[in-house]
Parts: C-alpha cells; structure tokens; sequence
C-alpha cells in the first residue's frame, strides 16, 4: 500500500472515533511516547527531529526513554506510556489478559538475522542442530524466528539447539566473532556493524523472509501500538503515524545522509546505516492497521501458538481495531 492511500485508509479509520474530549484535549496532540535508544525506531524519532516534523504535523508528543526494552514493556503495561513501538506477538497475550492496548499501524517486516561464524555457514534453522546459539533469548523475534523453526523445520531451539542469553546483540555477535558462538540471532543494526569488523562473517538466514515465502503474508516483527484508555485523540494519532510516514520516506529515500544522522545521535559508526538501508535488512514500513496488516499479524501469531513459543489465547477484536478502539 502506498503511503497517499494508507492515510486515507487510516483518515477514515479516525473519522469513526468521533470528535468528542480527551484528557489531552479535543485535539491537542499530546502523547506519551516510549521508546529506548537503542531500538531500530530510534531513526525514525532523530529523524523527525531533524526535519521539524513534530511541527509540521502539530504534533506534541513526549518521549520517554527506558533503559531497555524489558522496562518499556513493562511500564508499557502498567500504563506508563501512551504508545510505543513493540512486539506484537506479547502485547496480543496481554491483551488477552485484559491489558487495553491496540495496533496503530505496521512498523517495520523484518530486522533480525541469522549471522554466523567464520568456520561455519548456518543456512536454515536445521543447520543449527547441536550448535551454540546466542541470542536474546526472551524477545518477541526470537519466539517468532522458533516457531518457524519448529514449524517448518522440526528444530526445537529448547532441546535441539544450545541457546545462550546474551543482554543484547553487540554482546552476541562479539562471541560469534571471537568463535565461542557458531551463529547469532540478532537485530539491525549489530549485524552490520559487526560486518564492518569483520567480513569473515556472514548473514545467512532470515526468517521473515521464509514465512513470507511459505504463507504468502508479511512478518511485522515491530508495530505501533496504543492504550485505549488514556483518552488519546484520534486525529492526534493519526498525524502521529503522519510523522513516522515522512520520517522513514527520509530516511529510506537518502541512506547516505541517513547515515550522517545515525552517527551523530545513536552513536554508530559511519557507514552502518547506510548500508542497512540500501540492503533492505531493515525497512519502515506504517501502513495503518487494515485487513491485510491484521491477518498478517495473526498468522504469524497463530504459528507461535502452534509452535508453544507463545501461549494460547484469543486474541480480542480491539487488538487489531487500531485509532477506533481509542477511547474518547
């Protein structure tokens, strides 16, 4: 979908919450926004910034930074925050449960990749069998690259495969360089930069690409998502997703400079981004949640129920109702 017509799907999405007061204001565009640093949205906030989007869109949005993902999900939870950018697979369980949250929009298909050693090239998840594995082992990404495993490879990543915790990806792919690890699982940008390093090692699977190819559907391993009781504006949430539109238009449609930003706020080396982008390992992608984007994401959340990485449950309707399950 075409970023013209996903605001006019997402506009008429908001034209059905209506216009009646929030707690932020009829349409004052105040949001809490939580995030952390080092996550793959950080570009999109830098380059907002960069570019005055908040502005241009009238946008009032305060952004709430948590020391690691773990924490935002849990304050996520507790109501902390009015948004943030997440796993859609754990915040579906919790919805289940009772905890008031929705999906926005898509966000971003596939960022994480099977990286291996120098001595050896782990090309599917059959490769792995007796080999060591470091990953972050708790992430929403890996639950999903273990049910693909599972379900179209026999490989269970329990018993089958030695998988070693790691706090995050740049600490994963110093054991893969070292030879303590045959491969890692890991998010852009670690894998590049490791690349950069040492070109010994290679990116050899990923599994988003594998479901797409197997069930003809895309793999939105991070996606917006909302509180539907916090009072937010419908109209305010969708100039919201506006900014994150035009922030990754930017950023995709000029790598080169993309790259300078990176640098400059996240703190990455030089070329790292660029050559992220120009690959395609990592993508932006806000389409506000439609029919396609919701059975997209309960795909690949009934293949993890199946595959026991996640738990079974229905999924409530308002998980995937996106701007008009907000409350007014």
């Amino acid at each position: 979908m075409g970023w013209g017509l996903a605001s006019a799907v997402l506009a008429m999405s908001l034209a059905a919450c209506g216009g009646s007061s929030s707690s932020a204001g009829p349409d004052s565009g105040s949001i809490s926004f939580g995030n952390i640093p080092q996550a793959a949205s950080a570009m999109l906030f830098a380059q907002a910034d960069q570019d005055g989007l908040w502005a241009k869109h009238d946008v009032k949005v305060q952004v709430n930074q948590a020391p690691s993902l773990a924490v935002l999900y849990q304050e996520f939870s507790s109501g902390q925050h009015d948004c943030i950018f997440g796993d859609p697979g754990g915040f579906a369980i919790q919805a289940s449960q009772g905890v008031p949250v929705t999906v926005i929009s898509s966000m971003s298909p596939n960022f994480a990749y099977l990286v291996s050693g120098a001595t050896t090239r782990n090309t599917d998840p059959s490769s792995l069998v007796g080999k060591r594995l470091v990953t972050q082992a708790a992430s929403g990404t890996f639950k999903f690259f273990s049910a693909v495993a599972k379900e179209w490879y026999g490989v269970d990543m329990a018993t089958g495969v030695q998988v070693v915790n790691a706090q995050d990806g740049a600490q994963a792919m110093a054991q893969v360089s070292a030879g303590s690890a045959d491969a890692a699982y890991v998010l852009e940008s670690a894998p590049t930069t490791a690349l950069q390093s040492n070109p010994a090692l290679a990116i050899t699977y990923n599994p988003a690409d594998d479901f797409a190819a197997r069930t003809g559907k895309t793999a939105w391993q991070t996606v917006l998502m909302c509180r539907t009781d916090k009072g937010l504006n419908g109209a305010a949430v969708g100039r919201l997703v506006e900014v994150f539109q035009d922030a990754a238009r930017a950023a995709l449609s000029d790598p080169a400079k993309a790259d300078r930003l990176a640098v400059e706020v996240t703190g990455s080396k030089p070329g790292v981004y660029k050559t992220i982008f120009e690959s395609g390992r990592l993508k932006y992608d806000l389409i506000p949640i439609n029919d396609k984007v919701a059975s997209d994401l309960q795909t690949a959340i009934d293949l993890q129920q199946r595959a026991g990485t996640l738990q079974k449950a229905e999924i409530p309707s308002s998980f995937y109702a996106g701007a008009v399950a907000l409350q007014q």
